[in-house]
């Protein structure tokens, strides 16, 4: 067939994917790759959405996420309401007085590693006939499966943990909904945003480590932490291995370990960020993440530097704001870079 129409490296990457975000369910799980993350997220609200409708997500998502979405409310028609998820009812409320297609949710969210409690969402989403979208992508199956809370659609940019290697660009939609996956697949098909052979086929050998890293990722990331609790110069710390976290009693009820993921604010503001950029050695400065390398990102100038200033200032985007991607490198090495950078 057409490669647009699938083909033999996509159908075994989606089915080890889907095998992976529905172990231990019953019932049948499948997935649809994607030529991104992006393309993923697309496909799921142009498949749900429909003009007039409603959209229920919170603040503090992915920059692109939320561009894309306000893009394609414009062109379809449909409506957003951003809300804080911390208060359960001011959602309610919205679904009793709005027709809701879908609640969209990022847990862990990018940058600022904000939880949200999924099996409440996913019951909720049943209560009112909403479907509910689930972003993986920081935690990855091997560390919270949603599909298990009973969310509807799972995404993933595969391009980061899953394929782990930063050699290769893909999406991945996950589903146990059989009419849902007919319209997703066809619409990816005709759209021609499905996942290349090649692509699929480098993803699918980088699962084959997702178990070794993700653990030297974690072990890494938990003893970072502590090393950052030491240094005067930072002033905040996200990370989902905290025991302080706000939300750790739920981190530790839907998640297995915390994700990788650390982000922490310079009290010199840019100025430090700025030096901190230009100080690493090791550690390198790009713009994504989940690769075997230790990465930086400066999420006010790049994830999130199309968000209006307000609105970063109200979620905690801050100039000093840096977040960092932990790889496998010696732990040692790691440490020693930061603190001369920081310091």
């Amino acid at each position: 067939m057409y490669s647009r129409y699938g083909n033999p490296n996509t159908v075994a990457l989606a089915e080890k994917l889907a095998a992976l975000e529905g172990w231990q369910l019953e019932g049948a799980t499948s997935a649809l790759m994607t030529a991104s993350g992006m393309a993923a997220i697309t496909a799921a609200v142009m498949a749900i959405m429909t003009p007039g409708s409603t959209l229920i997500s919170h603040t503090g998502l992915y920059g692109a996420t939320s561009e894309v979405f306000n893009l394609l409310a414009d062109k379809v028609g449909f409506n957003i309401a951003w809300v804080d998820f911390s208060d359960m009812s001011e959602v309610e409320r919205i679904l009793e007085s709005n027709v809701v297609n879908m609640i969209y949710v990022e847990t862990p969210s990018n940058p600022l590693l904000n939880c949200v409690d999924l099996k409440l969402v996913s019951e909720i989403g049943i209560k009112h006939g909403a479907k509910t979208v689930a972003d993986n992508t920081f935690a990855t199956p091997l560390i919270q499966q949603p599909l298990s809370y009973g969310i509807d659609v799972v995404v993933h940019s595969t391009t980061k943990y899953l394929a782990g290697n930063g050699q290769s660009i893909a999406g991945a939609i996950i589903t146990r909904d059989p009419e849902l996956y007919i319209i997703l697949e066809k619409q990816i098909r005709l759209m021609g945003s499905h996942c290349s052979p090649f692509e699929a086929w480098m993803t699918y050998h980088g699962l084959k480590t997702l178990g070794l890293r993700l653990r030297k990722q974690v072990d890494n990331a938990t003893q970072i932490f502590k090393a950052l609790t030491q240094m005067d110069q930072v002033t905040k710390i996200y990370f989902t291995g905290d025991p302080t976290h706000p939300q750790a009693n739920l981190i530790k009820a839907q998640m297995r370990q915390p994700v990788p993921m650390i982000s922490f604010e310079l009290k010199a503001g840019l100025s430090a960020a700025n030096h901190f950029f230009d100080k690493i050695q090791l550690i390198r400065q790009a713009t994504t993440l989940g690769d075997i390398n230790t990465i930086c990102l400066h999420p006010d100038t790049s994830s999130h530097r199309n968000i209006a200033l307000r609105e970063k200032q109200k979620i905690g985007i801050t100039p000093g704001l840096i977040r960092l991607s932990v790889g496998i490198e010696d732990l040692i090495d790691l440490i020693g870079d930061l603190n001369q950078a920081i310091k």
